[in-house]
């Protein structure tokens, strides 16, 4: 068994809210280039980084599930 992935957006919102008033195109790039691949916890479904070894959020041990890839 896998984790389950998603990407969001991780970057600063004041430079992204900057970025549209002042240069739509730079906004675009800069939200793209701050997105991040994030792991989904099967016990609480919350987002932590890919390749932590504990949830922070639930201290679910995710080694069993990294193991299998």
């Amino acid at each position: 068994m896998s984790l389950e992935t998603t990407k969001e957006f991780t970057g600063s919102g004041a430079g992204l809210i900057l970025g549209i008033l002042f240069c739509f195109p730079l906004a675009i790039l800069y939200y793209f280039s701050n997105k991040e691949e994030l792991w989904i916890c099967p016990d609480c479904q919350d987002n932590i980084p890919t390749g932590a070894s504990v949830c922070k959020h639930c201290s679910a041990d995710l080694e069993q599930y990294t193991n299998d890839e």
